[in-house]
């Protein structure tokens, strides 16, 4: 008996920049994928200093002319100081002042393909909206508005469920990728959890990464490059 095809390949949950970024890298790789997120973009949120490290991401997703062109603050560094240059901790170790400033540039640290001395300071509304639709322009299917409400692993396919409005609609894919930051829907609904100690918080074992098994059909060799390097199965997921 042939089997049924899933809608999707991927289904990503959460569209913000993890989502958005995962949704391009997928579609660009011609991955048949689409992102839901919950609220209804631009919407305000925190977060607006962005990493050197993130030019590597938008030089691959070829969103570093977007950047320039929304003419966004470059930022060249970091100093960070105690308030009024006052100690505010003690160590308590002989021979070693207290410092109440630390600064640097971004060009000092050698990051492979970052090619600029300088990132990003964003509005975070209009920044992840972008990226959401740079995705859609990549071939991603985007649903903003699309609050998911549950994961269904026990069939062929996982079946994801979610609502849209009053309305609630469902559809199968090979790989649940849980984009949805501290919300970790899947970690909750999956119970799966691992203890970060450098974070020092609870972090979901599903962050940005796969959530379901591939099953028995694998996806294209494109597409395991598209899905980050830290990605891990969970042990619930069917096989």
């Amino acid at each position: 008996m042939e089997q049924q095809q899933p809608d999707f390949d991927v289904c990503v949950v959460g569209g913000g920049p993890a989502g958005g970024g995962l949704g391009s890298y997928l579609g660009k790789a011609g991955v048949k994928v689409v992102v839901l997120e919950r609220d209804l973009f631009p919407r305000p949120h925190v977060g607006e200093s962005l990493v050197p490290s993130s030019t590597r991401v938008f030089k691959d997703l070829d969103f570093m002319k977007v950047m320039e062109a929304e003419k966004f603050p470059h930022k060249f560094g970091a100093v960070w100081t105690s308030a009024a240059g006052k100690q505010e901790y003690n160590h308590g170790w002989e021979g070693l002042e207290h410092d109440v400033r630390a600064d640097i540039r971004f060009e000092e640290r050698e990051q492979p393909g970052v090619d600029q001395n300088y990132t990003y300071h964003v509005d975070r509304g209009r920044f992840d909206n972008l990226l959401l639709h740079h995705a859609r322009r990549l071939g991603a299917t985007v649903m903003t508005g699309a609050a998911v409400q549950g994961v269904d692993f026990s069939g062929q396919w996982p079946k994801v469920t979610f609502k849209m409005g009053p309305k609630t609609y469902d559809f199968t894919c090979k790989i649940v990728a849980d984009a949805s930051g501290r919300k970790t829907f899947l970690g909750n609904h999956l119970n799966a959890f691992s203890l970060s100690y450098s974070l020092g918080a609870a972090a979901s074992a599903v962050d940005a990464t796969i959530a379901a098994s591939m099953g028995r059909n694998e996806l294209p060799l494109a597409a395991a490059s598209a899905l980050w390097a830290n990605a891990r199965v969970l042990p619930t997921a069917p096989v």
